[in-house]
């Protein structure tokens, strides 16, 4: 598994090698080696999709080797393997991460879902801004926000991190859940406000003060 990882970097490392060496030749006029370097970056690139096919994730080595490879492919035992790691180590964000991804790659799911926010909430320990990425590059799939809370805290945490933006996003995400409570509903309205006069969103502005004055707010 090892040496298919590294091989499968190496051809990507020499394909963009040529393929640079071929385009700055071509705008040269140096066809004699325009040309040449031109015919190896496409074997190396058809090589590359055939050599793809050998980087199966079927265990853990294979995990953590993945998280440093261009591409993989997760099997029915890689998929068992990080499920049974993250019982035993839920906040291991990195395989939570690459699990989500695997589930959510064809069809959304409660579990593709959870793993998400395994993901988000190991982030959270250590590294912030990651648990912000990882919350952004779920709710781009699955729109429902995480367990209410995490939405709130992590939509701030997005604010403090430059994005106010994708704050208002993550807010309005608990805002339109159903399930959503009405302190929690509250809280997230009243931010949003805030945020969105900041950004000068007057019209969700103004229509998030009125549902606050409809709860009493």
């Amino acid at each position: 598994m090892s040496n298919g990882f590294t091989t499968h970097i190496v051809i990507r490392l020499a394909y963009g090698a040529f393929l640079g060496v071929a385009i700055l030749s071509s705008v040269l006029g140096v066809f004699i080696v325009a040309i040449p370097a031109f015919i190896i970056a496409i074997l190396l690139i058809a090589f590359s999709v055939l050599e793809k096919k050998s980087l199966r994730v079927s265990d853990m080595k294979g995990v953590k080797q993945a998280q440093r490879a261009a591409s993989y492919v997760v099997t029915k035992e890689g998929s068992d393997a990080m499920r049974n790691h993250l019982v035993q180590n839920p906040y291991d964000h990195k395989v939570a991460l690459i699990y989500a991804r695997t589930l959510s790659k064809h069809d959304l799911c409660d579990e593709g879902k959870r793993a998400y926010q395994l993901a988000a909430e190991g982030a959270l320990k250590d590294d912030m801004q990651r648990a912000v990425e990882v919350f952004r590059e779920y709710l781009a799939k699955y729109i429902k926000p995480f367990d209410h809370e995490l939405t709130f805290q992590l939509s701030l945490i997005s604010e403090q991190y430059g994005d106010a933006h994708f704050a208002t996003q993550g807010l309005e995400s608990i805002i339109q859940d159903e399930d959503v409570v009405t302190v929690m509903l509250a809280k997230s309205l009243k931010e949003s406000v805030r945020l969105c006069e900041k950004l000068n969103f007057r019209d969700i502005a103004v229509m998030h003060k009125e549902m606050l004055e409809k709860l009493g707010q």
